[in-house]
């Protein structure tokens, strides 16, 4: 921690206490693109994150410097525009919290929080465009170090991702559901988060498996939500549930229909597609929580591949990149399933494969990911870890 509060000081200057705060990325493990469309999800903390430092200030000045946003420090004050994309994160989440957001639902999203200011200087471990959630990190984890003066260890972490999502949806303009948001506040070392989306309520999971490891692959092709079609997919899914409400005017969400009801709806056939995706995925999620009670690694290798082939041909956000890592994931020695992690369109790929082959597998995979595509493919062997918190000494 010594040479992050002598990063801090460089840029600066010394003198006044400094905290270290920490919010991990995240891996979605099964139920991709669920969260926007009312379904349930598999998540969990990677140990990988944002580390903020962070001296605090009394006169209404945020000032923000990133290892990897350039070698200037960017000033904010309340109501002034970013310019630069990296900080409007961090930005958005100050102007929240002191209650530019009305009207809104209540909570913490427009409490007005009297939050006076800091000096922060931001470092992450996490790989750059890679699908980890490495955006959610950099909200949770201001919010929370901004927070903390007033509420120390007492504060609530599902407020914070609520405010932080809207925070995404409203100020930064990604139409993002809250799994992010969550996973990276509310994680929990060696469980797995299980989110209701439709209502928010969430439960955890031993990740048990022992014997076996989780493996984050990552493509090396960074991916750029605002730039994919990621808002596209969302509003093809409300199209999707507006077609479906005409003979169910009580269905909540897509995440809520079956077969049946896609059968009886008038859906293009992109449309037919998404909704068939979300309506599988969902099913898949509710398996593979039983499975995972029951320690059924096979069955839980089954329903990744599933989940990819789904995301594959019905969602339509893997590409070619993802598809052979994954491929390739999926053939190695000692894994029983792969799938790509997060929105899609580059990024990362997630593994479940036998501790004792891990090795051979990240040999095996990233030969083959080269010879398919000409690029080497970066591996990181994860576990389910804690969410967002302050770091001590």
């Amino acid at each position: 921690m010594d040479s992050l509060r002598e990063k801090f000081s460089r840029v600066y200057g010394a003198g006044g206490e400094t905290e270290i705060f920490f919010a991990p990325g995240r891996v979605c493990f099964l139920g991709d693109h669920l969260d926007y469309n009312g379904g349930t999800v598999l998540t969990f903390a990677l140990p990988m994150g944002v580390y903020a430092t962070v001296r605090y200030r009394n006169d209404g000045v945020l000032r923000l410097f990133s290892e990897r946003g350039g070698n200037n420090v960017v000033e904010h004050r309340l109501g002034q525009n970013v310019e630069t994309a990296w900080a409007r994160y961090p930005a958005g989440v100050y102007e929240y919290l002191l209650g530019q957001d009305r009207p809104c639902e209540g909570g913490m999203a427009c409490a007005g929080y009297n939050v006076s200011g800091a000096d922060v200087y931001y470092h992450s471990t996490l790989p750059i465009g890679a699908g980890l959630s490495s955006s959610a990190a950099l909200e949770i984890v201001t919010a929370f170090a901004l927070l903390y003066p007033i509420y120390g260890e007492q504060i609530d972490k599902s407020e914070i991702a609520r405010l932080c999502k809207r925070v995404e949806n409203r100020f930064v303009g990604v139409n993002c559901g809250i799994m992010d948001q969550f996973s990276v506040a509310l994680g929990r070392e060696g469980h797995l988060l299980i989110l209701d989306c439709s209502d928010e309520s969430y439960t955890f999971s031993e990740a048990g498996l022992e014997g076996w490891v989780w493996v984050a692959m990552n493509t090396n092709v960074p991916r750029a939500l605002r730039e994919s079609k990621y808002n596209e997919r969302r509003a093809e899914c409300e199209t999707a549930l507006n077609a479906l409400r005409e003979k169910n005017p009580s269905l909540r969400a897509p995440a809520h229909a079956d077969k049946a009801m896609l059968d009886a709806a008038e859906l293009s056939p992109n449309v037919r597609k998404r909704a068939e995706y979300v309506v599988e995925e969902q099913a898949r999620v509710v398996e593979c929580i039983a499975a995972l009670k029951r320690g059924d690694v096979q069955t839980i290798g089954r329903l990744m591949n599933e989940s990819h082939a789904g995301l594959q041909t019905l969602y339509e956000v893997t590409g070619r990149h993802l598809d052979a890592l994954c491929s390739a994931a999926q053939k190695a020695p000692g894994a029983v399933g792969a799938r790509m992690t997060g929105a899609g369109f580059g990024g990362c790929a997630i593994a479940l494969v036998a501790a004792e082959a891990q090795t051979e597998f990240i040999r095996s995979v990233g030969e083959s990911y080269l010879q398919a595509t000409g690029m080497n493919a970066d591996f990181y062997v994860v576990r389910p870890s804690a969410g967002v918190r302050r770091v001590d000494e």
